[in-house]
């Protein structure tokens, strides 16, 4: 099934429970009292958000009542209030701190500063990458896989959901409780349909299985149980868990973070005591904190930001974002393949009009504007082509670091005749989402539109 089906699915069923919980409960509220807040991991790119917010709509929530939150950005606005030591660390004005958002999927890193007006602003770019619990979650189906064979695994997925959903909520429950200290053996359960379709499959008894591959001392079957030495089910987190730090502390080492001397570890698989063990064993020099109920302080903090939406007064740029502009061609700096003669004049094509650069602190819906004109045929259409790039000097929008994030349509209604064909495009950044704003210079006209980024 497509992804927007499976998604806006989810999102409907969420929004019709919340909406039964709070008419049975109270009375008096009416749907469209409510703002819905999304959060979506920190290193999704544009594409991802707006496939998010074009889900959510879907599913029935009105885009004006919508807004998407950053996880670590949610995880951070909690942690202003929490009741715990983490409130006196972090409520001082000027204190600096980076929060480690530990989910399923990803672990989203960021860091800020509380600023004396009591709004926070961010040091440095949203950054993480896969080493969410949920890798730790394949690297036992892996392990499962070698033991019982692929064919065996493949089976048991399909034709027995419900047990395999239950062997992976069972894991869930005891890696919680799984440290560094671990030792003898751990208990798992495993169901009678995975026994049969692997003698089914396979044939051979799985002791013997186990024995071939010179694990008899360290994994035993008993009934529907099966034991496995602590020291396999550790080295299920040792990539993910190590990955996870290696870039907290690249990030820490950049001579910018010097006065970042706290950091907070959020989300589900922050609840791991193995994880508590390896940040405290490998990051000695910062005061790290573990909120309690880690797991909802994202969903906490997120509807705390629908509260006060503009806590967050300032972003660091990920990267560089401009437009595709024409420009008289000047042999001096430019190359000759981007030569094009129009009307009697010389002009360079895929210029990249920069507006903002990657690295940058951008205020809270800080504004870049940029004077062009829509085609000259009236009668078609003009895109505006927005572009991205990971490079702080981009040159053109063909470069290879160059990416192209969206367009916006203007339709020819929007400019009837070559006179009101010039419009200003201003694009508008700080927020979660990238906005802009298109005037028609004529008629003063002016509309916001989000980017197609799809």
């Amino acid at each position: 099934m497509s992804a927007m089906t499976i998604f806006s699915m989810s999102i409907r069923y969420l929004r019709e429970h919340l909406i039964k919980t709070v008419t049975s409960q109270t009375s008096g509220v009416e749907e469209t009292d409510l703002r819905y807040v999304l959060t979506v991991p920190a290193i999704w790119n544009d594409n991802a958000k707006q496939f998010m917010r074009e889900a959510a709509v879907e599913a029935g929530i009105d885009d004006s009542r919508l807004k998407l939150c950053l996880e670590p950005e949610s995880a951070s606005v909690w942690c202003q209030i929490i009741s715990t030591d983490a409130k006196a660390t972090l409520s001082k004005s000027g204190t600096q701190y980076m929060v480690v958002d530990l989910g399923g999927g990803t672990a989203d890193i960021s860091v800020h500063e509380k600023l004396i007006d009591g709004s926070l602003k961010e040091l440095h770019k949203a950054s993480g990458g896969p080493w969410g619990g949920n890798a730790v979650d394949n690297n036992y189906f892996d392990w499962l896989t070698e033991i019982f064979g692929k064919t065996t695994m493949d089976r048991f997925k399909t034709e027995q959901m419900a047990d395999y959903f239950d062997l992976f909520r069972e894991f869930e429950t005891k890696k919680r409780n799984i440290s560094l200290e671990s030792e003898g053996k751990i208990t798992f359960r495993v169901s009678a349909s995975l026994k049969e379709i692997y003698q089914e499959v396979v044939g051979i008894p799985l002791k013997d299985n186990v024995a071939n591959m010179g694990l008899s001392k360290m994994v035993t079957f008993i009934g529907d149980k099966l034991r496995i030495d602590a020291s396999i089910v550790i080295n299920f987190f040792e990539i993910p868990v190590n990955s996870m730090i290696a870039h907290v502390k690249e990030v820490l080492s950049e001579k910018e973070m010097k006065h970042v001397d706290t950091i907070v570890l959020v989300g589900g698989f922050a609840e791991s005591e193995l994880v508590h063990e390896e940040m405290r064993k490998k990051i000695q020099n910062k005061r790290i904190i573990f909120p309690d109920e880690a797991g909802l302080v994202v969903l906490k903090g997120a509807v705390r930001f629908g509260h006060i939406p503009d806590i967050i007064t300032a972003r660091v740029m990920p990267f560089t974002y401009g437009i595709k502009v024409r420009v008289p061609f000047d042999e001096k700096k430019h190359i000759l393949s981007k030569k094009k003669s129009d009307n009697g004049k010389d002009e360079a094509t895929d210029i990249f009009q920069v507006n903002v650069r990657a690295g940058q602190e951008i205020k809270l819906g800080q504004e870049y504007s940029s004077s062009m004109e829509l085609a000259s045929d009236i009668s078609k259409d003009t895109s505006l082509r927005v572009f991205r790039s990971s490079n702080k000097k981009p040159k053109y929008v063909t470069d290879d670091d160059c990416k192209l994030l969206g367009q916006i349509r203007i339709s020819s209604s929007e400019g009837k005749n070559l006179k009101d064909r010039r419009i200003t495009a201003t694009l508008v950044f700080g927020d979660t989402e990238l906005l802009v704003k298109v005037k028609i210079l004529e008629t003063g006209k002016e509309f916001t539109k989000h980017i197609d980024c799809l």
